[in-house]
């Protein structure tokens, strides 16, 4: 019985996913399982995880039949999962070979923590942007204000995510359901720990901020507005679902000379 069941969902994700793959196979902890949920791709992601099964029984291939979008997807390689650990790991990022062994280690020691996650260098196609590795205590306060938590990077524990019925399916999780999960998790008298050290290379452009659709950001207001209620915080708590109303009203231009100046001093 494996200790650490990863999850990774992939739709379309031929050209960095060989490489998120090796990043997991080649960890100096092994006894794992990997499963991934092939989400109706139309290109050649299928192959490209097949061809690895054919040299490593640690990866089992799940295949939605039609788009069911990451938290579905995540919650069906959850429901098969042997593991006491659940490793979030995405399709085109990278994994530093020992991250397992130091959150396996972590979690082993510290019986009352839910989960941990690590700090991220920002990728594209020229290397290394930025870096991201927050040392805020994650609180409950500060899970709702500041959302500290780069999602694949967790390691969480299986029993905890069965107990808030894993990621919620609804339209406005699409693109929040890390947060949303955090809150779950929260609510429920669970706590998680950065274990402060970099654990991923995480693929995201500088100009990624650009593409955000508002309505995304619409639903990123909604969800904090609907935890702020749940987790009982006070009424001011509400500027930090506004913000991200007025963050899509700020001009692009200032807001890309923040966000690099923000990656890159972190």
């Amino acid at each position: 019985m494996p200790k650490v069941s990863v999850a990774m969902s992939v739709y379309n994700g031929e050209r960095y996913l060989a490489e998120a793959i090796e990043s997991i196979l080649n960890q100096t902890y092994s006894e794992f399982e990997f499963i991934i949920c092939d989400d109706a791709s139309n290109d050649r992601s299928v192959i490209i995880v097949e061809e690895y099964m054919k040299t490593d029984s640690r990866i089992t291939l799940i295949r939605n039949e039609k788009n069911m979008g990451l938290a579905a997807s995540l919650n069906r390689c959850i429901e098969v999962a042997r593991g006491d650990y659940i490793a979030r790991m995405d399709a085109d990022d990278i994994s530093f070979p020992n991250r397992f062994q130091e959150q396996i280690s972590f979690l082993d020691n510290n019986p009352n923590i839910a989960f941990v996650c690590g700090g991220v260098h920002l990728i594209d196609e020229n290397g290394v942007w930025g870096s991201r590795l927050s040392k805020t205590p994650l609180t409950k306060e500060n899970v709702y204000k500041y959302q500290p938590i780069a999602h694949p990077t967790t390691m969480i524990r299986k029993d905890v995510l069965k107990e808030v019925d894993y990621y919620t399916v609804a339209p406005y999780t699409v693109r929040g359901q890390d947060f949303d999960l955090w809150c779950k998790i929260y609510a429920r008298g669970y706590i998680g720990m950065n274990i402060g050290e970099f654990v991923l290379y995480y693929r995201e452009d500088k100009d990624a901020y650009k593409r955000r659709r508002f309505k995304y950001r619409v639903d990123s207001y909604r969800i904090r507005k609907l935890w702020r209620l749940k987790l009982e915080f006070p009424l001011f708590y509400d500027i930090y679902a506004y913000k991200h109303i007025i963050a899509g009203l700020i001009p692009k231009s200032f807001m890309g000379k923040y966000h690099k100046k923000k990656f890159r001093s972190s």
